[in-house]
Formats: structure tokens, sequence, C-alpha cells
């Protein structure tokens, strides 16, 4: 297993978090698009992106609230994925904010920062 610190752990959520959040500002401006097939596009994404944030703002939350020593365990299959996914997440969004981003990439940011936050999700350990 793993070691992985409360704090690191903490950090990378906070980054998804972070990220999955500009995403959906970033959906919900485009929603606004006087471009009927892009305000539609960003729409159909946008609940789905505000659903993802928010679960990730409660997971962050339970996070920081529960004690170190009751974190659940994490493989190392697991945190070598957590370190892959943190780095195609720093490739994508390093290029501009994410004005820059067309709508298939933003959907892979998205689902790029949900993938850490499922491997680090401590509501259901």
């Amino acid at each position: 297993m793993a070691k992985l610190t409360k704090t690191a752990r903490t950090e990378f959520l906070t980054t998804a978090f972070t990220i999955t959040a500009a995403v959906a500002a970033e959906l919900d401006e485009r929603a606004e698009s006087p471009d009927p097939i892009e305000s539609a596009r960003a729409m159909a994404l946008l609940i789905d992106a505000r659903n993802r944030r928010d679960d990730m703002a409660a997971s962050l939350a339970f996070l920081k609230r529960r004690p170190a020593p009751g974190l659940k365990a994490i493989s190392d299959e697991e945190a070598r994925h957590l370190d892959e996914l943190a780095a195609i997440l720093q490739e994508r969004t390093k290029k501009g904010n994410m004005a820059n981003k067309s709508i298939a990439v933003l959907t892979e940011i998205m689902r790029t920062s949900d993938g850490i936050s499922q491997i680090l999700d401590e509501r259901s350990a």
C-alpha cells in the first residue's frame, strides 16, 4: 500500500475541485452563448459539471474533517493512477485558461478531475 498523507490527499482533491469548478463556470458562461450549437452543447454538460463539482466539494469537506489515521488505504496502483491523472490534468490546463478550451477538452478535464476525486473519496470508507 502506498503512503499518501492527508495533506497530499487534500492538495490533490483541492486541485481537482478548483479545476472542475472552473470548468463548470466556463460551461455556464458558454451556455449563454449567442451561438445556439455552442449554447446547447454547454448546457448539456453543465448539470453534470455542477454535480461533479458539488460531489467533490462534499468529498473535500469530508476528507478535511476525517482524522488522518482513519483514512482509507491507497493501493500502489491507485497512487500511480493518481499521479498520472494529476500529470494529465496539469498538461491539459497549463496551456491557457478555460475560455480557450473546446467543450470536448473541458469535458476531458472534468472527467480527469473526477477520476482523482473517485480515488480519494472517503465518504464510502
